[in-house]
């Protein structure tokens, strides 16, 4: 890996001409002319650096981390609806064991009374 943009210096140069003064009056003392070098060497910019790019993979592996927890929350929550599911579902056939058997208690019971062995209060 070569040296950052931040390590190397920068130079500008600016070269300015014009007139200057008072009125509508050119002449040659109010000509100038105005030039100039600019060294821009951002020496401790790198460290700055540095630690964006290390915060930027802290941001990059918290992302990470959030993204594996919703997976294992939606993960889970699949997993609890699934299973209520054939809970409800195995009270259901519960239920309906029950029913089939308060009928044939009903019938054994009815036909009991219509044979006359029922059992009586007087």
């Amino acid at each position: 890996m070569g040296p950052g943009p931040y390590l190397i210096p920068r130079l500008n140069a600016f070269y300015d001409i014009g007139f200057q003064g008072f009125g509508f009056h050119f002449n040659n003392t109010q000509f100038y002319q105005f030039a100039g070098l600019q060294l821009n060497w951002t020496l401790f910019k790198a460290n700055d650096n540095k630690y964006k790019i290390r915060q930027s993979r802290i941001d990059i592996a918290s992302l990470d981390d959030q993204y594996r927890e919703l997976t294992q929350q939606l993960t889970l929550q699949a997993q609890t609806t699934t299973n209520n599911y054939n809970s409800a579902r195995e009270a259901l056939h519960s239920l309906s064991d029950e029913v089939i058997s308060a009928r044939e208690a009903y019938r054994l019971a009815e036909k009991r009374f219509r044979e006359g062995l029922g059992s009586r209060s007087n």
